[in-house]
């Protein structure tokens, strides 16, 4: 005998089950400030008992939301991007986590032309865009157009008004380069991608040759690829054969054994236990911290939470930032500007040149004290500052070169 089908509770069953409207229930599911905190509880309470599920679609309806973040892609296919590069797999766990925090759910589009965008941007009713890579004009029409907020990733077009999120790829290379140079290399290659699509390795190999020519070596061999494991692999023949470099900066790493087994085929790869290191990298990720010693040095950098105190002349701020370094257990980066300052006699005598390399100083102490840094590093002003600092003296908005 079949058991007859339950019917899911509806908003009207929850109603009449605590003793109140419909439309009290329905304030509450929608986090409308309409009901008392006791009769908030209790209709949750009462949802609970009763299995009651909240229709997202019903909600957004209601609220003229859809509570989805896009994430767009300027490929055709999703075998392009997760199967090919890690990275964007990396990027999508560590962004669902984070903004799920804030009650919305992630959707993945592929970008084939502008009408097929527009569908999919009207179709889902998309609260907000994340957009990977190089997009027309056209695109942008469009989003410009349903008025939908948006942050571009790894984008470099000053023309474009608009949010970007990016690692300063530009000093990477140029601190990779000096990383390669202090161990004895003198001859450097980098493998990335194409350039002429790619401001990503553009601004890493600037850097990496700025590193290079400081030192007063030869700019690194180029050689691009595809920016996928194939293109490593044909890359890493490339430059086995010749075996003219020593040391090779890569813009992308690519896990997979079958690689390293191609390249090489007597080499045993050896995998650590998760017994003798028992945590996990999401563990790692969510509380750094507390993990901080299953850490290896060459992390540590990344996971140090900087704090940057600025302030007018004579506030104190140095004497602060040297006592909350002592408090704290660590280290602390001092003002670059008052030993460049002494250096050139005076404010009045420092040229334009001297106050672009105290930019730079500046960036590369913070830099270098991270390396050394207990979990916090203190910092007496910014590059930042020091730049807008430099356009008062000399009165004018120069690009900051790197």
């Amino acid at each position: 005998m079949k058991k007859a089908k339950r019917n899911k509770p509806s908003i009207y069953d929850i109603a009449q089950t605590v003793g109140v409207s419909a439309a009290a229930v329905s304030y509450v599911i929608n986090g409308k400030d309409k009901v008392s905190e006791k009769t908030k509880k209790k209709i949750l309470e009462t949802m609970a008992a009763m299995g009651y599920v909240i229709d997202q679609s019903a909600v957004s309806l209601s609220k003229g939301k859809s509570s989805l973040v896009g994430i767009c892609f300027p490929l055709e296919s999703s075998s392009l991007v997760f199967s090919d590069n890690p990275f964007y797999s990396e990027f999508l766990a560590n962004f669902e986590r984070e903004i799920s925090k804030g009650g919305y759910d992630t959707i993945i589009g592929y970008l084939k032309s502008p009408s097929d965008f527009e569908r999919w941007l009207i179709s889902r009713g998309l609260d907000g865009l994340v957009l990977f890579g190089l997009y027309s004009p056209e695109i942008f029409k469009i989003i410009h157009a349903h008025k939908t907020p948006y942050v571009l990733t790894d984008f470099y077009d000053p023309a474009l008004n608009a949010l970007s999120i990016r690692v300063d790829d530009a000093l990477g290379g140029y601190l990779a380069g000096k990383h390669l140079i202090e161990l004895g290399h003198k001859r450097i290659a980098f493998v990335g991608g194409e350039l002429a699509t790619s401001k990503v390795d553009s601004k890493r190999l600037e850097g990496l040759n700025a590193a290079l020519a400081e030192a007063m070596l030869p700019a690194a061999r180029l050689i691009e690829t595809s920016t996928n494991f194939e293109g490593g692999y044909l890359a890493a023949e490339e430059l086995l054969a010749s075996r003219d470099e020593t040391a090779v900066f890569c813009g992308s790493d690519y896990k997979g054994t079958e690689r390293w087994e191609k390249l090489y085929p007597e080499a045993e790869i050896v995998y650590t236990d998760r017994s003798e290191i028992p945590v996990s990298s999401t563990q790692v990720h969510g509380d750094p911290f507390r993990y901080w010693e299953y850490l290896p040095d060459i992390v540590r950098p990344y996971y140090v939470k900087t704090v940057l105190l600025v302030g007018g002349e004579s506030t104190g701020k140095s004497t602060l930032t040297e006592n909350l370094a002592r408090c704290f257990n660590t280290v602390f980066v001092p003002e670059a500007g008052r030993d460049f300052c002494a250096e050139a006699g005076g404010e009045d005598w420092m040229t334009a040149e001297d106050l672009q390399k105290c930019v730079l100083y500046q960036k590369t102490a913070v830099w270098e004290a991270q390396k050394k840094a207990n979990k916090i590093l203190f910092v007496d002003t910014d590059a930042l500052t020091t730049k807008f600092y430099i356009q008062f003296l000399i009165g004018e908005n120069k690009e900051d070169e790197d």
